[in-house]
């Protein structure tokens, strides 16, 4: 999206991963695939590029492959937080909840409390139906909020999750207006299959500039 600023902590270091996230945002996913992996035979040993792999991976719903390739990223730096997350998300997906939340644990405390990675917990403990968990880090992340970017993109996946789909879809018309670089993964996000089939969420979808 030309002209949205960066919201992400990864943001810079996705302008060099460009092709990828152009094909992965749009659904072209295996041409993601493949263009992270000849990206990947150029810097093999680049934490970055390891970790991008394993995103895409993510992306294209290749769980277990995603599970394999953040492992191997974390083998070189056990203390990355970035692929701490990634794990976790994987993880996620595959339903291996309580794994997830202790990957994103890891990956919170590595950050030094990146609000990012606390909206994944959060959405992971209601996912797990720790209702009481995920409305105290929704709390958190919302006070946060007040004082410092948190990314409305990331809280309204705890909502989606906790069935909460009208603050979400409040959430994600703030993120739009903010222009968050977030939302170059709206499309492709699982956190947002539950509402994929909602007038809103298309509408959002075509807003951005991923209906394509």
């Amino acid at each position: 999206m030309p002209g949205y600023p960066s919201a992400s902590p990864l943001y810079a270091l996705s302008l060099a991963d460009a092709p990828r996230i152009q094909a992965a945002a749009t659904g072209r996913l295996e041409e993601a695939v493949q263009e992270m992996k000849k990206a990947l035979e150029l810097e093999p040993a680049s934490l970055v590029m390891n970790t991008f792999m394993g995103a895409t991976l993510y992306y294209a719903g290749r769980y277990d492959e995603a599970v394999e390739q953040c492992r191997r990223t974390l083998q070189m730096d056990p203390n990355f937080a970035v692929a701490h997350w990634h794990l976790g998300l994987a993880y996620e997906q595959k339903q291996l909840l309580d794994a997830a939340i202790e990957e994103f644990k890891k990956a919170i405390s590595l950050s030094g409390g990146s609000p990012l990675m606390k909206a994944a917990l959060g959405r992971a403990y209601a996912e797990s139906q720790k209702t009481h968990d995920a409305s105290e880090m929704l709390n958190e992340l919302n006070d946060l909020a007040k004082r410092q970017y948190a990314s409305a993109y990331e809280i309204a996946t705890i909502y989606v999750a906790l069935g909460n789909n009208e603050q979400a879809f409040q959430l994600l018309e703030k993120a739009y207006a903010e222009r968050s670089f977030h939302l170059v993964n709206l499309k492709v996000s699982p956190q947002f299959k539950p509402v994929r089939s909602d007038l809103r969420f298309q509408d959002l979808v075509q807003r951005v500039g991923l209906s394509r």
